[in-house]
């Protein structure tokens, strides 16, 4: 799927439907700014954060040990 086809997709179907979901529905929709999710989600970022700590710890103890399992 191309970027062309996608936005043509999502905005010609995708929020036409969805628009009439929530008239239907009587609910209310309302678009978040970018990059919000780190502001209302906290929490997530100490998740993903500990999860960055063990990949690299993991990372760099495979390498150490694959180098010196070489040199021997």
């Amino acid at each position: 799927m191309t970027s062309v086809i996608f936005l043509d997709w999502f905005k010609n179907e995708f929020i036409p439907s969805v628009t009439k979901f929530h008239k239907e529905k009587k609910k209310k929709v309302q678009f978040l700014p970018p990059n919000i999710t780190a502001t209302l989600q906290q929490m997530d970022q100490g998740v993903i954060e500990k999860i960055k700590r063990i990949y690299r710890k993991q990372l760099l103890h495979h390498h150490f040990w694959q180098k010196r399992t070489k040199r021997a």
